[in-house]
């Protein structure tokens, strides 16, 4: 196969289903069972780089997160969706890099449907929805343990971050 190294799954996909592997070059053939050495032609599919990002993100496996920063945008839909990265952002979203740079940062309000959350200027890297909810369900005043300056350490956000988002300040749309 001219000097090059060809995934089994590649040549199982193509043998069943009756295609020569140079019908499937510049795809991916993606593995629906989330197992990398898996062969079984049922649990395969061919897609692009994007279909295979895009299945990654959905399952919760996707470890591309290039600035690793963590941000909440409200979709179209209405709900809430937490994203590790702007690449993965733009990916889900089918926006593109600048415009979930505009959102995260506040200097655009709306973009397609996608915004941010009621009551937030501008994203927060640091925390989560869920890491909300964990933060105010321990918060203490004055805890070494469970009061700002312990939290704020543990989340690795600012001190500020963390009475913001126990006032409801910031996060106010999180219950």
């Amino acid at each position: 196969m001219e000097g090059r190294t060809i995934g089994a799954h590649r040549v199982a996909y193509c043998k069943a289903n009756g295609l020569q592997l140079a019908s499937i070059d510049g795809l991916v053939v993606r593995h629906k069972c989330d197992n990398k050495s898996c062969v079984n032609p049922a649990h395969l599919e061919v897609g692009d780089h994007s279909d295979n990002i895009r299945d990654a993100i959905e399952r919760g496996r996707y470890r591309g997160n290039y600035s690793g920063k963590k941000f909440t945008l409200l979709g179209p839909d209405g709900l809430l969706h937490d994203f590790i990265g702007q690449k993965a952002a733009t990916i889900a979203t089918g926006l593109s890099q600048g415009t979930i740079s505009s959102l995260v940062c506040g200097r655009s309000r709306s973009c397609k449907g996608w915004s941010l959350p009621p009551g937030m200027s501008e994203a927060k890297p640091g925390l989560t929805v869920e890491k909300v909810r964990a933060i105010r369900a321990r918060f203490v005043w004055g805890c070494k343990v469970n009061g700002p300056n312990a939290l704020a350490r543990e989340y690795g956000v600012s001190r500020s971050a963390i009475t913001s988002c126990v006032k409801g300040i910031t996060w106010g749309y999180v219950s």
